[in-house]
């Protein structure tokens, strides 16, 4: 098996424009690009993941796709970056232009900003259906608590403490970024948002000095 060199670890796949947006609403191609982030080695490895291995982590058939994987790479999302031998032929390899993937808010472009909304609704939706049907599968199991977890809170955060929120989350992604798939590991899905609390009034709820 043939695989290209990493080049560009500790980058970020950078999603801003609103084709791109528009290109991960789809929940298939979305996975895709995550599959393909993730799977990277550390840095120093190599890289490049077949539509094969793909289709293997996301139980679906490579035949259906590669209409997905083409219009992540007419966007800027997937690279095809090598070959490797798969069935007496070389099978096209495909990385990220990065090894996290990092949601740009536009600013002066209303399309892409609303292209950035449609996806983080979807986004929203889609997580919520699938921890309610993984909270349902956990009640009824074994599973340990390290697969399964919930957190709702929201309270009154001063710069600091917002300052040390986010740095958290920066944590957090840190796992994610190193957790490609090796033996003993199982695909776990996190979707965390951070957002200023409205009023019934649509103003942001906020303390002044």
């Amino acid at each position: 098996m043939q695989r290209t060199k990493r080049k560009n670890a500790g980058r970020a796949a950078l999603v801003r424009t609103a084709a791109q947006y528009e290109a991960i609403s789809s929940g298939v191609r979305d996975q895709i690009l995550q599959v393909v982030v993730n799977q990277a080695p550390p840095e120093g490895g190599e890289a490049g993941v077949s539509i094969r291995e793909i289709g293997v982590q996301l139980g679906r058939k490579p035949a259906s796709l590669y209409r997905h994987i083409e219009e992540l790479v007419e966007v800027g999302l997937l690279i095809e970056s090598g070959a490797e031998a798969s069935g007496g032929r070389d099978a096209t390899t495909y990385t990220a232009p990065g090894s996290v993937i990092e949601l740009a808010t536009p600013t002066g472009d209303k399309a892409a900003l609303e292209a950035l909304c449609r996806y983080i609704q979807r986004t929203a939706a889609y997580a919520g259906k699938e921890h309610a049907a993984a909270t349902r599968e956990h009640a009824q199991s074994d599973g340990g608590p390290q697969d399964h977890a919930m957190l709702s809170m929201f309270g009154w955060l001063d710069a600091a403490q917002r300052k040390v929120l986010h740095g958290h989350l920066i944590d957090i992604a840190r796992i994610f970024q190193t957790a490609h798939r090796r033996p003993g590991t199982k695909l776990i899905a996190t979707s965390l948002f951070i957002r200023p609390v409205r009023l019934p009034g649509g103003e942001t709820a906020e303390e002044g000095r």
